[in-house]
């Protein structure tokens, strides 16, 4: 189905619970992506997943000492994912560093940086949010042409080599910050 998608910039506090629940409700299955602590071990959260079934939690090559934890939406999953995302119902900042929310493989929703609101929708998401009086005045659609294409250009980004990396140190000169050679 063809999407679009959408920066929430501005969302209002219960504009934004009612846009989430309308998601999770609809979705069936997630992503969250987090650091892991500096002494390399997993965060509450992470604990707190690993005690559910049909959940898995591994690296993630996304971001060095990071885990991805993924699975089915079902009632205990989501408990969990609302638990640590209320604060964002109340105009703070969630609990997950990253959440993916999808259907069918699909993605309804990305929150990055605990922050930072993606939106993917469809006609049918859209009628939700006229019927439900969302103000979208202030949201700025993302040309996404190729998701696919973005995400490969993000792995070519995270495996530059060291030797590259020095390489453009010497030819940025001051401008790279904190690189030990």
């Amino acid at each position: 189905m063809n999407r679009k998608v959408y920066f929430l910039s501005n969302i209002k506090k219960g504009s934004w619970e009612k846009l989430f629940f309308y998601f999770i409700n609809k979705g069936d299955s997630f992503k969250i992506h987090l650091p892991l602590k500096s002494d390399g071990t997993k965060d509450g959260i992470a604990n707190d997943f690993s005690k559910l079934s049909k959940v898995n939690i591994r690296t993630w090559k996304g971001m060095k000492n990071s885990i991805e934890i993924s699975g089915e939406l079902n009632k205990d999953s989501e408990e969990l994912i609302v638990k640590y995302e209320t604060p964002s119902f109340l105009g703070q900042s969630g609990g997950l560093w990253s959440l993916e929310i999808y259907l069918e493989e699909e993605k309804l929703v990305y929150i990055g940086n605990f922050n930072d609101k993606l939106v993917y929708l469809d006609e049918f998401d859209f009628r939700f949010i006229k019927e439900e009086n969302i103000n979208t005045e202030e949201w700025m659609e993302i040309d996404m042409k190729n998701e696919e294409d973005c995400e490969r250009e993000e792995t070519k980004t995270a495996s530059i080599t060291y030797e590259e990396l020095k390489i453009m140190k010497n030819t940025l000169g001051e401008q790279v910050d904190n690189l030990n050679d």
